[in-house]
């Protein structure tokens, strides 16, 4: 029973290195064996709650739960007769709104764990595995019924629409009927992000346990007591922006959270306002950006920082951010880490956030429609697809000593970029003071992921249209290592012009 699989997700372990053996390679055949899936939802929902959970469960419930979950196509998630077509569109949005539930309780079981000071670094590693296969997996769903006209893409501004774009947890649904947004925001919530970029992937999988969401920012309040969304951006640094202004952009990914002491939110919210204005009051100039994230400099932030300093602030230097620290020990073989200027190996990631037990998740809002009208894709599916590339550069890299290539065009690339941008263009896109080993293995990345990219949109464009849903994310990995395997026999093709290993297996 696959889903019976998933909830048993939420109680094992998944240390990197088993992470990473665990990844389906082309010599590992999926098999198709279909479930119903409103029936094995509810099922084990109930089997959850009744779930004993604590640190020794936790570690002990059975890796090859997710090994079996991965050895399946994603034609078994879907219903193939009409009964079950309608079953599942009669269901549909009932189903997702419990596995946000299960989502929730997963979170509740990990704060009860924390409370008790039983949480260990392997049942908190599974937690955030669990989060995310159930979150892809609502996703898959998600777009299955907006393929089939149940549901559609009900606002284009954050947090606008209703059930299933906004699932809101229980313990706000009543607050959530009251006011306009605007006045249920309070000062100090923080949104949680997933920016469209493949900048954002490479930030959001950038930890041993890779997370969904690249991007924080905070709730302030200025000088004439309007609400403002303060954040660190790469190409402004601190930035401030009017609340409502904020939120009428797109973005795939946005959970709303608020910590759990009132005046201490409100506060370190008037501060992260204080800091940014104060800085360019004096220096007339944002808060660059710190590509080391490094927060020991104070003299650039970056915006997992920004909320840090808030805090600390707000609180009297009482709260320290996050709870739990992202490791990045998976890059210990490669220099990507210090091509990028990173020196530390522990990192607070954007992603930690949705893992801080002082936290309440209030609302979790997903964008169902396209970025532009010259997309192909959703902007949710578009997200997935880059993130199984970059996380294939990074399995490649970590697991079979890929590296990049020395290349005149990249070089050129970043170097015409730094020098445009000093004469006043590309404002929106990098700083100034961007380091030169930081722009370049960005562009770098940038270059393998579009080469990657194109096969792989096209193969997802044409198996949506035959099998009428997303592929599986173990599929996606499937195809690009593939893929890879070609390209490596052939020195002169275009993967290996940037990215090759010193020897083709």
């Amino acid at each position: 029973m696959l889903l019976l699989k998933i909830i048993f997700i939420f109680c094992c372990s998944i240390t990197y290195a088993q992470e990473f053996k665990q990844v389906v390679t082309p010599e590992k055949k999926l098999i198709e064996r279909p479930i119903n899936f409103v029936e094995k939802v509810n099922e084990n929902y109930l089997q959850l709650k009744n779930l004993k959970l604590d640190s020794e469960h936790c570690v002990d419930f059975i890796t090859d739960r997710i090994k079996k979950i991965d050895s399946l196509t994603s034609n078994s998630f879907f219903p193939k007769t009409e009964i079950e077509k309608e079953e599942l569109k009669k269901k549909g949005v009932s189903t997702l709104e419990i596995l946000f539930e299960i989502r929730e309780m997963i979170r509740a079981r990990q704060r009860n764990l924390q409370e008790k000071d039983l949480l260990n670094y392997d049942c908190l590693q599974s937690v955030k595995t669990a989060t995310r296969y159930v979150r892809f997996m609502e996703e898959m769903l998600m777009e299955w019924l907006v393929d089939q006209n149940v549901i559609q893409n009900t606002g284009s501004s954050i947090l606008s629409g209703h059930s299933p774009q906004v699932l809101t947890a229980k313990k706000f649904k009543v607050e959530q009927d009251k006011g306009t947004l605007l006045e249920r925001i309070k000062v100090g919530d923080l949104f949680l992000i997933r920016g469209k970029s493949y900048v954002s992937a490479m930030i959001a999988r950038i930890g041993d346990a890779e997370m969904q969401f690249s991007h924080l920012a905070i709730v302030g309040l200025n000088d004439k007591n309007e609400k403002i969304i303060v954040e660190a951006l790469i190409p402004f640094g601190s930035k401030i922006s009017p609340l409502q202004e904020w939120l009428n952009q797109k973005e795939a990914r946005v959970v709303h959270f608020r910590f759990n002491d009132a005046q201490i939110a409100e506060k370190s919210g008037r501060a992260a306002y204080k800091l940014a204005q104060e800085y360019i009051d004096k220096n007339k100039q944002t808060i660059p950006y710190d590509f080391n994230m490094n927060p020991q400099d104070q003299s650039q932030i970056f915006c997992a920082e920004l909320i840090e300093n808030s805090f600390l602030h707000g609180s009297d230097f009482k709260v320290h951010l996050p709870e739990h620290k992202t490791l990045a020990t998976k890059f210990k073989s490669t220099v990507f880490l210090k091509n990028m200027g990173i020196e530390s190996d522990l990192l607070f990631s954007p992603g930690d956030i949705e893992f801080d037990s002082r936290f309440d998740l209030i609302a979790d809002y997903r964008f169902l429609g396209k970025d532009s009208d010259s997309d192909n894709f959703t902007l949710l599916r578009k997200v997935r697809l880059q993130d199984s590339i970059i996380q294939s550069i990074y399995n490649w890299m970590i697991l079979d000593n890929y590296q990049f290539v020395e290349n005149s065009m990249v070089n050129v690339k970043a170097y015409m970029a730094k020098l445009f941008r000093y004469l006043g263009f590309f404002e929106v896109k990098l700083p100034k003071h961007m380091p030169m080993n930081s722009l370049k293995t960005i562009v770098h990345f940038e270059e393998i992921s579009h080469v990657l990219e194109k096969p792989l949109f096209k193969y997802e464009e044409k198996f949506y249209k035959e099998n009428g849903h997303s592929l599986h994310f173990q599929e996606m990995l499937m195809f690009l290592a593939e893929y890879k395997k070609k390209e490596c026999q052939n020195p002169s093709s275009d993967l290996n012009k940037l990215f090759r290993p010193i020897q083709c297996k």
